[in-house]
């Protein structure tokens, strides 16, 4: 390296020695507080039957609140478990469930911590509708 630009290299690096922990130090104090979430926040939950056919369910399921959970998934337990949906944030969710000739139960499950969150019984005339 030659001198002049050895010189413009010990320059550049001082600058950016000095710029660095700087930016560092100003991105702590300015970075947003973090949001906690209330553990004890109630969720709002409640099941409709919408529609019903000869060979299915329509079902709304309605949160309002946050679900106690980074997500949750509805699954359909009879014979064998089919899921139904995911369910990821405050709102209205429909799904379609075919009529089975055994009461079969919906669950609102949370695989991450391994709860049911709340579950009832589809029977062939109506289902058990919940409001939590």
């Amino acid at each position: 390296m030659i001198r002049s630009y050895r010189s413009y290299h010990f320059f550049l690096w001082r600058i950016l020695g000095a710029i660095i922990p700087l930016t560092f130090v100003y991105a702590v104090l300015v970075r947003p507080a973090s949001i906690r979430q209330d553990k004890n926040a109630k969720t709002e939950l409640k099941v409709n039957v919408v529609q019903q056919s000869a060979s299915t369910f329509t079902i709304e399921v309605i949160i309002s609140g946050s679900i106690p959970g980074p997500s949750c998934i509805a699954r359909q337990i009879a014979v064998d478990t089919t899921v139904l949906g995911q369910i990821n944030h405050a709102g209205k969710y429909v799904f379609i469930i075919p009529k089975m000739n055994d009461p079969s139960i919906i669950e609102l499950y949370n695989p991450v911590q391994d709860v049911i969150i709340e579950s009832f019984k589809l029977s062939q005339q109506m289902p058990t509708t919940s409001n939590r």
